[in-house]
Formats: structure tokens, C-alpha cells, sequence
């Protein structure tokens, strides 16, 4: 079951930087695999995955858990840095019973690119409306221009949040994986009645013909 995030990961590969004029930026990119696994040793199996998000230094962004004991179910988001990726997801995959696989890799280098533009392009309005608040101008006006500086400052605000998550001192890729509980399997108790079914037959089976054998031969003698 997919699920959605609040904060997006994206990270940055080495290649050839793309040039955009005023401003050159590497590629980047949103990396996210999906998991779904069962485990019939929910509580054992969390503790692992809490452990392994620890050791590989994962963050954890998105947590929920719901259901009544025998069918639980947990949803974890882990940003993890993007050189330990194929590690953690092997590390993960090892944990419970896989059900389903899924690994999606999304270019936003244009996107990376437009929002520093936009933002630049802001910059300077906000700049040029800054230098006509010097020059003599009717309050209402100054109050307007005023106004309209706030703004701009504001969409820079949002924009500035929205390029951070770009940079290299927060790139993350994303592991979503979602833990089903099951019943445990009852097959190696069934292996066992099974056998022992077996045995009991066979028991009887010899005693019968034990007992046949001395029967007959207390007949003969």
C-alpha cells in the first residue's frame, strides 16, 4: 500500500552540468523505492528495521501504525543518503516476507532549475521596487510599493524553502516500505501431527502383527 509524504528527497549525480544561462546547475533527481512485506513476527521485525534505520543513519519522515494485534500494519519513509541506497534496500528486503518491489527515478533538474530563476527573477523585482522607495512619492504610493515589496519577500521566503530541499547538505533518496502482519505458519506443526500420525500407524500396525504371529504360533505348538 503506497502512501503519501509531506517532504520530498532529492539528491544530485555527477554529469555534465546543464547550463541555464545566468545560472549552471548539476542534475538532480527524486529517487524512491516502495516496499511491501508480511511478517508473522511483527514485533521482532519492527525492532530490526528501527535498527537498521539507526545504523545506516536514515531518517525517519513519515511513521503510522494501525490495526489490532494479529493485524497490524506499519508504514515507515526513510531518506536515506543516496550511497547506501542498494545497501539499505537488500538490508530491508531481508527482513519479513517481500510481497512487492518497486524502484521509480525521476529527473528534476528542470524543476531545480526554473525554481532558481523564479527566484532570482523575484530578487530583482524586489530590488528595483526597494530603489524607488528612496525617490519622493505620495504616502498611499509608498504604502502600495510597500506592499508589494512584502509580497515578493514572501514568494522568495516560499521559494527558498522549496530550492533547499535541492541542496547537497539535505540530499536524501527515499525508501517507503509498508509491514503487513500474518499468523504465524502452522506447517511445521502440521509436519509434526503428520509424522506422528505415520508413527502411530506403523505402531499398530507391527503390534497387529506381532500378535498375529503369536497367536498362530501358540496355535501350533
Amino acid at each position: 500500500t503506497d502512501f503519501e509524504l509531506s517532504r520530498k528527497n532529492y539528491a544530485g549525480q555527477n554529469a555534465k552540468a546543464v547550463s541555464t544561462g545566468a545560472v549552471s546547475v548539476d542534475q538532480r533527481y527524486e529517487k524512491i523505492a516502495k516496499l511491501g512485506m508480511v511478517s508473522d513476527s511483527f514485533d521482532n521485525d519492527e525492532a530490526e528495521l528501527r535498527s537498521l534505520a539507526k545504523q545506516a543513519e536514515a531518517l525517519i519522515q513519515h511513521e503510522q501504525s494501525f490495526g489490532l494485534r494479529g493485524r497490524r500494519q506499519l508504514q515507515l519513509a526513510l531518506g536515506v543518503n543516496p550511497s547506501r541506497f542498494e545497501e539499505v534496500i537488500e538490508q530491508v528486503r531481508a527482513i519479513g516476507r517481500p510481497v512487492s518491489f518497486q524502484v521509480d527515478k525521476t529527473d528534476k533538474t528542470n524543476e531545480y532549475r526554473e525554481l532558481l530563476a523564479r527566484r532570482e527573477s523575484l530578487s530583482k523585482s524586489r530590488d528595483n521596487l526597494v530603489a524607488l522607495k528612496s525617490r519622493e512619492a505620495e504616502l498611499s504610493d509608498l504604502i502600495a510599493l510597500e506592499t508589494q515589496i512584502l509580497g515578493l519577500e514572501s514568494q522568495i521566503q516560499s521559494l527558498g524553502v522549496s530550492v533547499g530541499e535541492f541542496d547537497s547538505e539535505f540530499e536524501f533518496v527515499t525508501i517507503k516500505l509498508t509491514m503487513s502482519e500474518v499468523p504465524a505458519p502452522v506447517t511445521r506443526f502440521i509436519g509434526f501431527m503428520q509424522r506422528a500420525k505415520v508413527a502411530l500407524e506403523w505402531s499398530v500396525m507391527y503390534y497387529l502383527g506381532l500378535m498375529a504371529a503369536l497367536f498362530f504360533f501358540s496355535v501350533a505348538v
